[in-house]
């Protein structure tokens, strides 16, 4: 992973500095320059991606605020203005593939279930299913592990595809895509693959070793894992280098701990919670290696 460097420090901006930030970041997402604002002490810093980046984001500074590059912002402008929205959105999308692909398994996984197509489920599930009097059962532990036996270790990761409501995988995208980018952007698709296929596998495996058999799925593992890798990971390097939200990581952690307790299972809901306890466990541990 490429470290990140801190270019410029802004201190107490007024709004038309902050506005005038705001464009200085809109003429380096124009020239292609990878970069980040965070907030750190109550001061807002921009970093980049290589030690080379800094001077030349320091020398497009310079010339900015001299009004050598009043004209490229005017140009800027009216090209973002121009372009329909719909559109600058699914060219964002493409920045990310790997993000994109996982969301776009994931709202097929969504269709799938939605509309009862439960050959596939059977084939994407953890443990399959197999139809007995026209009922679709969910196989037990022993049948589950001769599958894998046999081979279809597939089902080791795709559950994490499966969404069963539309308020399952609406929260799950919303935080996956949110995380998953971050990642992307910052450590490379390759590390982002690698790192869902891990915490896929370890929140799987630790769901369907330690529940009593129901048919399981989602993103939720690997959601929470993204989380507590980026929460961590900030700081052991005592730095805003992830967007984590302050107060998400207490709200996720709360949400298993009700769960547990059964909350949830008053109202109906089945909730994955080893699958949310390993993924967190394992993001962290990531973290911890990856510091």
């Amino acid at each position: 992973m490429s470290d990140w460097y801190e270019a410029i420090r802004f201190s107490q901006l007024d709004a038309k500095q902050d506005h005038s930030l705001q464009a200085f970041t809109q003429l380096l997402r124009a020239a292609a320059l990878p970069h980040r604002v965070a907030e750190e002490q109550g001061e807002l810093v921009l970093w980049v991606d290589s030690l080379e980046s800094v001077e030349h984001c320091q020398n497009l500074y310079q010339r900015f605020q001299s009004g050598e590059l009043e004209d490229v912002i005017r140009q800027v402008d009216e090209v973002v203005k121009q372009q329909p929205r719909s559109q600058w959105r699914w060219q964002q999308l493409l920045n990310w593939p790997v993000t994109l692909i996982f969301s776009i398994g994931c709202l097929l996984g969504f269709a799938i279930v939605h509309f009862a197509q439960w050959q596939i489920v059977s084939l994407l599930s953890f443990q399959g299913l197999h139809l007995q009097d026209n009922v679709w059962l969910i196989n037990d532990k022993l049948q589950a592990w001769e599958l894998l036996k046999q081979g279809q270790v597939w089902r080791l990761f795709t559950p994490m595809f499966l969404h069963f409501g539309l308020i399952h995988i609406a929260f799950n995208s919303v935080l996956f895509v949110f995380f998953a980018k971050q990642i992307e952007t910052k450590e490379g698709g390759l590390f982002l693959f690698s790192h869902v296929m891990l915490l896929a596998l370890l929140s799987n495996l630790g769901q369907f070793w330690f529940s009593n058999g129901q048919l399981f799925g989602g993103m939720s593992g690997v959601v929470y894992g993204l989380m507590g890798y980026c929460w961590l990971l900030n700081i052991l390097r005592k730095t805003n280098f992830y967007n984590v939200p302050q107060g998400l990581m207490v709200v996720s952690v709360v949400m298993i701990g009700l769960s547990l307790i059964g909350v949830f299972s008053l109202f109906g809901m089945f909730i994955a919670n080893w699958a949310h306890i390993l993924g967190l466990l394992a993001g962290l541990g990531l973290a911890l290696v990856r510091k």
